[in-house]
């Protein structure tokens, strides 16, 4: 499933038509971006934690919020790894599920959104 549109490490791997529910992965281990850059799953599970318990804003293209029109329904870290829809899952893998509520927005973004960031900002060490 990965290619140039879809790097495996920011992959939407499931929508859910009738629910309106998209899933994918925010951050994997050790996937290196197009900016050399890469996180430790450590620092996945703290960022994961850290944006549920402070933050659950969500943008669309980094720029629109759109956090009244769409919730965090799920968001875990894979305790393995696993295969879903022929995508593999890396163990440490940060994966949430967003339900759009606006129909509106749905339609305009079903077939658009191939990717999801945590949009974050890092410290280089």
């Amino acid at each position: 499933m990965s290619d140039d549109k879809h790097p495996k490490g920011l992959s939407v791997f499931k929508k859910d038509i009738a629910k309106q529910l998209v899933y994918g992965i925010v951050f994997e281990p050790d996937f290196v971006d197009a900016q050399d850059q890469f996180i430790s799953k450590e620092d996945i599970e703290e960022a994961a934690h850290a944006y549920l318990a402070n933050h659950r804003n969500v943008k669309l293209s980094h720029t629109v919020n759109i956090t009244s029109e769409v919730d965090v329904v799920e968001s875990y870290i894979a305790p393995v790894d696993f295969v879903m829809n022929d995508m593999e899952i890396k163990e440490g893998t940060w994966i949430v599920a967003l339900k759009i509520h606006d129909k509106a927005l749905w339609d305009e973004t079903e077939n658009s959104i191939i990717g999801l960031s945590a949009g974050g900002m890092a410290t280089y060490l």
